[in-house]
């Protein structure tokens, strides 16, 4: 049984959905044209925007092996549960830089067990009414590359 917020935002998203493109456009009104990004609907923050286009030539990135970089994200999302409080969300991300601008492994881990009960409590559907699931024997092979057996 769904909660009245979990109602009402079912409905909402589906009409946000719908409209996206249009309530962007009816957004953007209400902003002095200095705030748009190239003649869009899309808004910036005035700090945000350089005063000329950045030729990507002139964009340079640095990447340092500090070894594995982890970071736990966690994320309320809507609708809220009955008593209010949000449903949430924690995923830990992790990568590993391999040299010369690339990473050789990234991996986000989700407790699926979480996701799937707050999928049903949410009741959240997906389009069509259908999921798609995962291959019948995806590889699991969760070593990284250049690093000793965890053993």
């Amino acid at each position: 049984m769904l909660t009245s917020s979990e109602r009402d935002w079912l409905t909402v998203r589906s009409y946000l959905g719908e409209h996206r493109y249009d309530l962007a456009v009816d957004a953007a009104k209400d902003y002095p044209p200095e705030r748009r990004i190239a003649g869009t609907p899309l808004l910036a923050a005035p700090g945000w925007l350089p005063p000329a286009p950045v030729p990507l030539q002139d964009i340079s990135l640095e990447l340092r092996d500090a070894g594995p970089a982890e970071v736990e994200v966690t994320t309320p999302f809507l609708p809220r549960r009955a008593d209010g409080t949000p449903y949430r969300q924690s995923a830990y991300s992790r990568l590993v830089y391999a040299g010369d601008g690339k990473f050789s492994y990234e991996e986000d881990t989700y407790n699926m067990a979480h996701v799937l009960e707050d999928i049903e409590a949410s009741g959240w559907q997906p389009r069509g009414g259908q999921m798609n699931f995962p291959p019948a024997h995806p590889d699991r092979n969760f070593d990284i590359p250049g690093a000793p057996p965890p053993w």
